[in-house]
């Protein structure tokens, strides 16, 4: 799944593997073209509106509210 938003081209990649050894085990966000690993990822739900908040390794957060098709920084 691929993301143009607000001049930003970005890509979820989910961890590898399902056994609980993949490193980083919450996966990678790719933000035009450079690899970030996700450190955090705090999941809101209310009244039927979901939101996640993804926390990169540089610090920067990226929120969704589509299950990750579209991505804005926060």
């Amino acid at each position: 799944m691929r993301t143009v938003l607000a001049k930003h081209a970005i890509t979820f990649i989910p961890p590898v593997g399902d056994d609980g050894t993949s490193k980083p085990e919450l996966g990678w966000l790719n933000v035009n073209g450079k690899i970030h690993c996700i450190t955090d990822i705090h999941s809101f739900d209310d009244f039927g509106v979901e939101q996640d908040t993804l926390t990169l390794e540089d610090g920067s957060e990226w929120v969704t509210q589509d299950g990750g098709s579209t991505f804005r920084e926060n």
